[in-house]
């Protein structure tokens, strides 16, 4: 059973790094994949996350 869903833009805010001023993206999404990864938990993702990343490159 799935723990978290990820959407195409927390996988970008990861993989791009992307921060605002006063809205670290990136670092939050850093810090939600160590606490996923720590807790042993389960990461969902869709088939239209596949799609859209292959749109993106």
């Amino acid at each position: 059973m799935c723990s978290y869903y990820f959407d195409t833009s927390i996988w970008l805010d990861f993989i791009e790094d992307r921060n605002e001023p006063n809205m670290p993206k990136g670092e939050w999404a850093h810090q939600l994949l160590k606490k996923v990864i720590i807790t042993d938990k389960i990461i969902c993702y869709s088939d239209a996350i596949i799609i859209e990343f292959k749109a993106v490159g």
